[in-house]
């Protein structure tokens, strides 16, 4: 996976994600303390290939965020965590 590009953001920023196969993909949002804020998508069906997924900033707080990704296709389950930055 790519970095996301607009990091620092406030109004969005992006991730690219190349799948090699249909895969169901989760991108999920926490705070530093760990709370979950956000579910941007949840077990959603994506088709192989690359796919750009657009996080809003509108409703997020400024700060630090841990997004956690998680693909799961016929491979098994992959999980990436990267840090955001909202304006």
């Amino acid at each position: 996976m790519k970095k996301n590009s607009h990091n620092p953001f406030r109004q969005e920023t992006v991730f690219p994600i190349v799948l090699d196969e249909k895969s169901s993909v989760s991108i999920d949002l926490y705070e530093k303390e760990g709370r979950k804020m956000l579910s941007v998508i949840d077990h959603q069906r994506l088709s192989a290939g690359k796919q750009n997924i657009i996080i809003s900033g509108n409703q997020l707080n400024s700060g630090k965020y841990t997004a956690k990704i998680t693909i799961e296709n016929s491979k098994g389950e992959f999980t990436e965590k990267r840090e955001i930055i909202v304006n």
